[in-house]
């Protein structure tokens, strides 16, 4: 099944916003939006897509709460020689500035399947399914025209 535009990697509008750094972890390699969020057990698709929604602020404020976390977290453990949470969460915000909101991408909707459209396709070819399905039965269990036909008859008394 393919992934809705906002979700795939390829073609997402969020693919600046989660390929940047957070910081540098303590092996010195960089950590992405993503990778900090996944390790946080958080959507990282379905977190920009929120924040894209909060005003600029509001946006800010949430992903530097997240950059914290991080930092205390045992999932990965940042450098905090860098710049401050609010100050790498602005510029990351940034990043997500002039990006539509969830339900203006094509095919976003607050619900799982995207649309309507999906479950009426998956509803037909179940029962597109279901008429091959009896016509193959119905067909390899008829009566045969060349089989002899015998008929008994009870004799008298």
């Amino acid at each position: 099944m393919a992934l809705r535009p906002e979700f795939s990697m390829g073609h997402s509008a969020f693919n600046e916003f989660l390929w940047a750094s957070t910081g540098i972890d303590e092996n010195g390699a960089p950590v992405s939006v993503l990778s900090a969020m996944a390790r946080l057990g958080f959507d990282p698709w379905v977190e920009a897509a929120r924040l894209t929604d909060l005003p600029k602020d509001a946006a800010i404020a949430a992903l530097a709460t997240l950059l914290t976390q991080l930092r205390f977290s045992d999932a990965v453990r940042i450098n905090t020689a860098g710049p401050d949470d609010v100050t790498t969460a602005g510029r990351l915000v940034a990043l997500l500035q002039g990006r539509p909101p969830v339900g203006a991408i094509p095919g976003a909707s607050g619900s799982r399947f995207g649309s309507n459209r999906f479950m009426v396709i998956m509803i037909a070819l179940a029962l597109a399914a279901i008429l091959i399905g009896v016509t193959v039965y119905r067909s390899s269990h008829a009566p045969d025209d060349r089989a002899p036909s015998f008929s008994y008859t009870a004799p008298a008394l």
